[in-house]
């Protein structure tokens, strides 16, 4: 009996210990379980994580984790965005932030997880995706990473759909390009750097010039590039070929002399230059004519400074004396196709005598003149000069009549054309509608 007591003893003390063993290892498995959970970089859900799910037109967005955003000091969000196209046609969307207190960097990767862009200034003033397509019946994902460098990021995150956009030409340059001052003496220094947007006026009010070495102004139709000289007074917007046509012209046919009034300079350059742009349009430009409108370009028929015989106009006056270009004409004509003037050329960046290959209006592939539509001077054999630009980037000593030398197109793009790109050489603005 004594030993099979002793034996149920010991049966129930290896049953103790077999329990103390397993409760042991229950417990120090949950320490190693919580040590690990708190060595974990978990990241809290991003504030207004709850999904918003909205409809501009038929363009269904869904902000997977909210569009509220608040990042903290050095942290990283992380925000999912998935967007429907329900209509039968394309859409055009963009991306941006509003009520945004501060800069951040902001990530945006497309549902295979490729960088689309980065960006992390003007926030408020410029669209993280500007005018990207969406086809009828697709959906597209995008996931968009922010983080705040100092201080705590705030904003809304906000996609609209631009295919509904009353946003003009005019209203996208200034969304991608903020108004600043020059950083050079407009008609007395060349500008080699991006100088931006600049204000100032012409005939039908406040207007805007690139200057310098810009490389977001590009526009491309059909198959050409044109660059972006300015957003006119009446938001209209003036493009130039950023090359020539490949026929050259001579600009003045006949001896004016003491006829060189406005309506004869319109003339000659009608007659002449005139029919060979009108041709070149209609080749290389066909289908997009609804989108060309009539602009004001400047002649000068004042003539009224002699020097030895040698009659100048106003624009020697105000370009090569008093350096100060301007957009207001005194004289001047109304057509869709024309030339640039000479103060257009020096408000972009160049000056007398002085080469420049660094602002945008200079393309190393001219090799000669191009035409301006600004008059010179009548020498003292009643032939009239016209002012011209060299290979160089400066400007030039004048064309003589029945010269010939290249001309670069402008035009004026309707308030109407909506565009789509980001304006660089490699993805430039083109008219979508």
């Amino acid at each position: 009996m004594w030993v099979n007591k002793m034996a149920r003893i010991l049966d129930l003390d290896r049953k103790y210990q077999v329990l103390i063993v397993v409760f042991t290892s229950i417990f120090v498995a949950l320490v190693i379980l919580a040590i690990t959970i708190s060595n974990l970089d978990f990241k809290p859900k991003p504030e207004g994580s709850v999904a918003v799910i909205l409809n501009d037109g038929d363009l269904v967005i869904n902000y997977v984790d909210g569009n509220t955003i608040s990042v903290g000091d050095k942290k990283t969000n992380t925000y999912g965005v998935s967007l429907t196209n329900s209509s039968t046609n394309t859409i055009y969307f963009s991306l941006g932030f509003s009520e945004a207190n501060r800069n951040a960097t902001i990530e945006v990767y497309d549902e295979k997880e490729e960088l689309l862009i980065k960006q992390d200034e003007n926030l408020t003033t410029k669209k993280i995706l500007n005018l990207y397509s969406i086809k009828a019946g697709e959906t597209l994902r995008y996931t968009v990473k922010i983080k705040a460098d100092y201080g705590t990021f705030k904003g809304t995150m906000l996609i609209n759909n631009e295919s509904l956009s009353t946003q003009t030409f005019a209203d996208t340059l200034l969304l991608n390009n903020p108004v600043v001052s020059p950083k050079t003496r407009i008609g007395s220094e060349i500008a080699t750097s991006n100088e931006g947007l600049i204000e100032t006026t012409d005939n039908l009010g406040t207007s805007y010039f690139f200057r310098g070495k810009i490389d977001n102004n590009y526009l491309k139709i059909n198959d050409q590039l044109f660059r972006v000289v300015r957003i006119n007074g009446d938001e209209s917007v003036r493009v130039v070929l950023d090359g020539v046509i490949d026929t050259t012209a001579a600009y003045n046919t006949s001896e004016l002399g003491e006829n060189a009034t406005n309506d004869n300079l319109l003339r000659v350059f009608e007659t002449t230059s005139y029919k060979v742009m009108e041709e070149w349009v209609t080749n290389n430009l066909s289908g997009y004519g609804k989108y060309f409108v009539d602009g004001i370009y400047c002649l000068d028929s004042n003539f009224d400074k002699d020097i030895n015989g040698i009659k100048y106009s106003g624009t020697y006056e105000r370009i090569y004396n008093d350096g100060a270009p301007v957009l207001t004409c005194n004289s001047n004509y109304v057509s869709r196709i024309g030339m640039l003037s000479v103060d257009e050329v020096v408000l972009a960046g160049a000056f007398k005598s002085t080469p420049n290959d660094k602002y945008y209006l200079y393309n190393e592939s001219i090799k000669g003149n191009y035409l301006t539509l600004s008059p010179y001077y009548i020498n003292t054999s009643g032939e009239i000069s016209m002012m011209n630009i060299i290979s160089d980037g400066s400007l030039g000593d004048g064309v003589l009549r029945n010269t010939s030398a290249y001309i670069r197109p402008v035009l004026n793009i309707s308030v109407s054309a909506k565009i789509k790109g980001e304006g660089t050489k490699d993805n430039p603005y083109i008219i979508v509608s």
